[in-house]
């Protein structure tokens, strides 16, 4: 199961999920993905914690997948995730995810499995 909620992702441990990021430019109007830009989703322990990933994928394209194998290492828990837009120019924006510097920001939850 997978259901974002208010910017918050909740994900069933060892299941697949899709996340399909809607990209707007700074004056507001859609962004299209050009050859060479990347979208970063990053999960760690907590948002401030620059040591540990604990899920990191990569895609060229609006759409992040996330495999079995990469969710069920994942111990269920809250943690926190961001988002990043990196273009082929250089240039770097954090599109979704953490936007506190609280050390409790939990937007990522892992939800148990029961069937395994």
């Amino acid at each position: 199961m997978l259901m974002i909620r208010n910017g918050k992702i909740l994900l069933t441990r060892g299941d697949s999920a899709y996340i399909t990021v809607t990209l707007k430019a700074q004056d507001g109007a859609a962004y299209t993905m050009q050859a060479g830009d990347k979208l970063t989703l990053t999960v760690r322990k907590q948002a401030i914690d620059t040591s540990s990933v604990l899920l990191q994928s990569v895609s060229d394209t609006d759409t992040i997948k996330l495999a079995p194998e990469q969710t069920k290492t994942l111990a269920s828990g809250s943690y926190s995730y961001d988002i990043q837009l990196t273009t082929i120019a250089g240039d770097v924006f954090t599109v979704a995810g953490a936007t506190s510097t609280n050390n409790n920001l939990s937007n990522f939850v892992v939800l148990p499995e029961v069937t395994v």
